[in-house]
């Protein structure tokens, strides 16, 4: 009887947090009122991952960003362009020489020369800010050519 009451507040317990760590950018009004930059309005929102990564194939424009590596946290890729940091999203396993490999093999492979990541760009503007997304699928250094391990291709 005590591993269903051990279960349940487990189960409750994870509800609560997931609910208290949800980022107040996803409240239903925060996009009420903000223009993207296609001139679009953004009176709904994507929801989740999915949502999100479905907004992104639909509204992106691709983008070359050519530039040298500074840093990889987790699936964010630093890299300087003219002056300027600019954050990639990166996916976490990539097609190199035939072989699949992790983004932290990829980026020992690309760390010291510059480099230019394919991308769907997004931006969404608001009155005194505009926030862009950079997504990479593909990445070119010194001849060679990674492609994104994917659910789905990318062709531009």
């Amino acid at each position: 009887m005590e591993k269903k009451y051990l279960a349940a507040a487990c189960t409750l317990l994870v509800a609560f947090s997931v609910l208290m760590v949800l980022p107040p950018v996803f409240a239903e009004d925060e996009l009420d009122g903000v223009e993207l930059a296609s001139g679009q309005r953004g009176a709904s929102r994507p929801l989740g991952r999915l949502g999100l990564l479905i907004y992104i194939l639909r509204n992106g424009d691709p983008v070359a960003v050519t530039g040298d590596v500074v840093a990889l946290e987790g699936h964010i890729l630093v890299m300087s362009v003219a002056g300027d940091l600019k954050n990639v999203i990166l996916p976490g396993k990539w097609v190199l020489y035939g072989q699949i490999i992790t983004l932290p093999e990829l980026y020992e492979h690309m760390s010291g020369s510059e480099i230019t990541v394919h991308t769907l760009k997004v931006e969404l503007v608001q009155e005194n800010k505009t926030i862009t997304v950079y997504l990479g699928y593909k990445i070119e250094a010194s001849g060679v050519i990674a492609s994104a391990l994917l659910p789905f291709n990318i062709h531009v």
